[in-house]
């Protein structure tokens, strides 16, 4: 659970300072790309509706390298998604880096997150968007009105917690800093990976 709510923390730093650098669009949330996208689409405005089209299909993209790199490394898939979009966040912050260059290397960190894990504490967890964690804390809501436990309501609004507390850093960090800011999320993802690797390595021997 607490790696989950990093990588929520994490997605919410890296969409607050993808957003804050694009003005109007984001690199986690691709809800608000579509509609955005359907918008453009609707006046007919080819040249707009390209760079959330272009954003959409590289996060897509994201998750199905991902997926890929979960096969593939097995027992260490966890470590090797993680340190992958560690390098990938590194990449975007050279300021040598073009800034639509630099956005798609967000957007596809943040689309490779979304398979390093979809369970925390026998939770279903949503790493990049709110929008699902909402409605499960919405129904656990009403259970608790029902006579359920509140306990449950707190767990399930954690994750959202952690993701706003990252848009808040991010977008200070942002402030501050620029797109550097996004060295913070690299050493959580990075220290992340590797205390992941521990387990896998006792388990190895």
């Amino acid at each position: 659970m607490a790696l989950a709510l990093v990588l929520a923390a994490v997605a919410g730093f890296v969409d607050a300072v993808g957003f804050l650098e694009l003005g109007n669009l984001f690199v986690s949330f691709m809800s608000g790309n579509s509609t955005q996208l359907g918008l453009a689409l609707a006046q007919t405005d080819w040249k707009t509706a390209t760079l959330p089209a272009v954003i959409i299909a590289t996060f897509l993209l994201g998750v199905v390298i991902g997926r890929l790199l979960v096969v593939v490394a097995g027992g260490w898939c966890r470590a090797v998604v993680l340190i992958v979009e560690a390098l990938l966040l590194v990449l975007s912050l050279l300021p040598t880096v073009a800034l639509h260059v630099a956005v798609l290397l967000m957007t596809f960190a943040m689309g490779l997150q979304n398979t390093a894990m979809h369970q925390a504490a026998g939770r279903k967890v949503s790493l990049t968007f709110m929008t699902g964690m909402l409605v499960r804390v919405g129904e656990k809501l009403s259970e608790a009105i029902l006579g359920g436990s509140f306990k449950d309501v707190v767990l399930e609004s954690l994750m959202w917690f952690g993701f706003i507390l990252g848009a808040v850093i991010g977008a200070l960090g942002f402030a501050t800093y620029g797109r550097l800011a996004l060295a913070a999320p690299v050493g959580c993802l990075a220290l992340a990976g590797l205390i992941c690797c521990l387990p896998s390595r006792v388990a190895a021997d």
